[in-house]
């Protein structure tokens, strides 16, 4: 399925969780990523999957066709996001045959959670300057 579409930079709400505006900076990094390989000629789409039992379907922010790789996009580098992000990769990963798993993200994650990042087998794409850079696990 396509990938979704972005037409606002902002979306404010009054939740009783984190703020959607991190959403809108996932949507950003999913596009400017896309962009990026879409130019290098890879296939990406995003998965729409409805487990067995649910009623409504998940979505995965980019799945690569080209080279089998799903990655989930996190507008920022907290530890509990990137928990979340490698929750989110295994539980989308059941559905496809996965070759690689990747966490996108707006900065370099530190150390700490690199390593784990590399402990769970994901790779943290983060934007350094004009370019993407890749810290594998």
């Amino acid at each position: 399925m396509p990938i979704e579409e972005r037409h606002t930079e902002r979306a404010h709400v009054t939740p009783t969780r984190e703020p959607y505006e991190a959403e809108r900076r996932e949507a950003e990094l999913v596009h400017r990523y896309r962009r990026a390989l879409d130019l290098d000629g890879q296939v990406v789409s995003r998965l729409r999957v409805v487990p067995a039992g649910e009623s409504a379907p998940i979505y995965s922010d980019l799945w690569n066709e080209t080279t089998g790789e799903l990655v989930e996009a996190k507008g920022t580098v907290t530890r509990d996001a990137l928990r979340m992000a490698v929750g989110q990769l295994l539980d989308y990963g059941r559905f496809v045959d996965s070759k690689r798993y990747a966490v996108l993200v707006p900065t370099r994650p530190r150390d700490d959670l690199l390593a784990f990042l590399a402990a769970a087998g994901v790779t943290a794409i983060y934007s350094d300057g004009a370019r993407c850079t890749r810290a594998e696990p």
